[in-house]
């Protein structure tokens, strides 16, 4: 008959072989989540600025069809007759965003934040998502991410904007991307070009990089050490940038 001691010098071999094969999966376990604390997060923020550069395409994509029918590109801004902003261009392009029946029942006879205009804007949540980047996390979805940049030397001086055949140096840049910029989606108000040039890295939702969008339609990836005004000169959209 087996002795007590027998059985024990017998299990001793497999019990370290079992308490070694369970350090190892602890440790390989305890490496596994921390790559997935590390990546998952990662992958979905790659996966945000991918989205939000799809969103950013399409407006391009409205730009170009706006100016196809239009033959410009349409105005920054329209104004009242004292020349006060009214209404936005994020508006003039809604029916080429599959938006056509919220621009048709946007009133232009009053101003973009007009009574009616207001209780539009709270049934048409779907519409602001359009112009909001997907990692932006505040608490005012109604803000648009994507701003045109505005002012002497771009595109959009404030008078009607040109065809894009006329477009060279820096008007190629049409529209960049910022974070809490604290501007209704319908607001008939954006980013002058100075201000865009002195801090857009610094208020991009994607950390380092911020997408630009230029005047063929192109998205343009703005990074650490490349202006925006390189971005702008002719041909340096492919050149100064990854897209």
């Amino acid at each position: 008959m087996e002795t007590t001691d027998n059985k024990a010098a017998r299990r001793g071999p497999v019990a370290s072989l079992l308490r070694y094969w369970s350090l190892g999966m602890i440790c390989i376990l305890t490496c596994f989540a921390a790559f997935l604390i590390v990546i998952i997060p990662a992958g979905r923020e790659e996966a945000r600025w991918l989205k939000c550069q799809g969103r950013l395409k399409q407006i391009g994509l409205a730009l170009l069809n706006y100016h196809d029918a239009h033959g410009s590109f349409p105005p920054a801004h329209l104004t009242d007759q004292d020349g006060k902003p009214t209404h936005s261009w994020r508006l003039l392009i809604l029916p080429y965003l599959n938006w056509k029946e919220v621009h048709d029942r946007y009133n232009f006879s009053e101003p973009w934040n007009g009574p009616s205009n207001v209780a539009l804007a709270k049934t048409a949540a779907g519409t602001a998502e359009c112009f909001r980047c997907p990692s932006e996390h505040g608490s005012h979805p109604e803000w648009t991410s994507y701003v045109a940049v505005v002012g002497p030397g771009t595109l959009w001086t404030g008078g009607p904007a040109p065809p894009k055949d006329a477009v060279s140096g820096r008007t190629r840049i049409l529209v960049v991307e910022t974070q809490e910029s604290g501007i209704h989606w319908m607001e008939p108000r954006d980013m002058p070009y100075e201000t865009a040039v002195a801090g857009l890295l610094q208020s991009s939702p994607h950390s380092g990089r911020v997408h630009v969008l230029l005047s063929n339609g192109e998205v343009a990836t703005l990074k650490e050490g490349v202006s925006l005004d390189k971005i702008g000169t002719e041909g340096a959209g492919t050149a100064a940038a990854d897209q």
